[in-house]
């Protein structure tokens, strides 16, 4: 193996971290890049710097705008803590629920993290 080419910096840590970034942000879904940003330091420090505006991106270039709203009543869905004992606390928090994501169409935040993405 040539060492030489080992000691080489890689052609991605010339790269602008402009371009960087628009690499992640056109990738096509939120699997992806987590796993782009989890593949590289270039990616991941590209990523750190930028990442609610790299993630709302993928998340628009993965779904339409319009669909944006029952994707966070899907994801806020999961995180419901329904008690079956209590029974009236779990209807007070299905209300709420319904309140906040299906009655009142929400706008989609304007920042996302990765995690809330996926």
């Amino acid at each position: 193996m040539d060492e030489t080419r080992d000691t080489r910096p890689s052609t991605l840590e010339g790269l602008p971290v402009e371009l960087v970034r628009l690499v992640l942000a056109g990738l096509p879904d939120v699997a992806s890049l987590r796993a782009t940003v989890l593949s590289c330091p270039i990616f991941y420090g590209a990523f750190q710097e930028a990442e609610a505006a790299i993630v709302k991106q993928v998340l628009l270039n993965q779904m339409d705008a319009s669909v944006l709203p029952e994707a966070m009543a899907a994801a806020e869905s999961t995180r419901l803590r329904l008690h079956p004992d209590a029974e009236p606390l779990a209807e007070m928090t299905v209300a709420g629920f319904m309140d906040q994501n299906l009655r009142n169409r929400p706008a989609p935040p304007t920042s996302w993290s990765l995690r809330d993405a996926i």
